[in-house]
């Protein structure tokens, strides 16, 4: 296999403080434009990109877009293919900067997002930052968290906090991935490498997963209450597919198998199972997915499974409000 560098307009000796890291499979050239033209308004300039190309026939269109910015930047391209996660992986493998930030194709940067990020780190020496989750439909219109997890801010105070890894997995486990989609997490670079990059062996829950991998590596974490970027739905997302495919179901399953002992009280496991095997009655009846093997169980008497099913139902039924096992430290009022 050969990666190529295809494309350059940047100094050979430029070291800035974030890359923005695009993978690229058959982009739609509009949304990327939109991306690119995103990134070229940031009101922090100490920037550069770098996309992988995995082998997409549009590749001369991407370095149209790339060429109409003044962005420092650099495009490489795979003769031969690289699959989702590697492909993640070989972006951030050319990144020059301290940090990185690895948006979709079709996702959208708020101006002021990277400002806003690194302020973070540099106010709480974090190697992971997640803004507020966003999202977009392919009109460009807000959406409400397609996933149907926890809202927006029902977990997380505003202000910028830092979260232990034991919040950071409850959260995750308990709610799917209300922490940050890739095109909300600055993420040190030299932290990403140490720990081995995004999984090559899991299917859908690749960022999420380096998340957990991250904060139960004791590393410094912490969120900001504002959207940093808008994460792109529409039906050709790979996450839909994801989900219809029952890869989704099997990669719970995986957090839970790889990151379940964190969860060390029978009640806060029994949650989760319960909530897993929600997911999986939601998937079949919306989206026809076939039910995957679901071996995990409760523990503990029927005193500890039963209150875990009702605490289900209940943030279901918006009776109750989502809880964590131990909440975020307050940093900042502000972001």
């Amino acid at each position: 296999m050969s990666i190529e560098l295809k494309y350059q307009k940047s100094d050979l000796q430029y070291d800035p403080t974030v890359t923005i890291c695009i993978p690229t499979y058959q982009p739609e050239i509009d949304y990327f434009e939109k991306l690119i033209k995103s990134i070229a308004i940031q009101e922090y300039r100490d920037i550069e990109i770098v996309v992988s190309d995995d082998r997409s026939s549009n590749f001369a269109n991407i370095v149209e877009v790339l060429d109409q910015v003044e962005v420092p930047s650099r495009a490489f391209r795979s003769d031969e293919p690289l699959g989702m996660a590697k492909n993640w992986n070989e972006s951030v493998a050319h990144a020059r900067g301290a940090f990185v930030i690895v948006p979709g194709q079709d996702d959208l940067f708020n101006a002021d997002g990277l400002s806003l990020l690194v302020k973070a780190a540099e106010a709480t020496k974090a190697t992971l930052v997640f803004g507020a989750q966003y999202f977009v439909d392919q009109n460009d219109a807000p959406l409400a968290n397609p996933s149907k997890s926890a809202p927006r801010h029902a977990l997380f105070p505003e202000g910028l906090v830092t979260l232990n890894s034991q919040t950071v997995v409850s959260a995750a486990l308990l709610y799917g991935n209300v922490l940050g989609d890739p095109c909300n997490t600055l993420i040190s670079r030299n932290r990403f490498t140490a720990v081995g990059g995004f999984s090559t062996t899991y299917e859908h829950a690749v960022d999420l997963e380096l998340w957990l991998r991250l904060a139960t590596n004791r590393e410094t974490v912490a969120r900001i209450s504002s959207p940093v970027a808008a994460h792109r739905t529409h039906q050709q997302a790979a996450t839909g597919a994801h989900v219809r495919q029952g890869a989704a179901q099997r990669d719970r399953r995986r957090l839970m198998e790889d990151y379940g002992s964190a969860l060390v009280a029978n009640g806060e496991w029994n949650r989760a199972v319960s909530r897993l095997n929600t997911h999986r009655w939601y998937d079949r009846l919306v989206h026809s997915t076939h039910f995957e093997t679901q071996p995990l169980k409760m523990r503990g008497g029927l005193h500890e499974r039963i209150p875990a099913i009702a605490c289900e139902l209940s943030e279901l039924a918006r009776l109750k409000k989502p809880r964590l096992v131990t909440g975020p430290t307050r940093v900042s009022d502000n972001d």
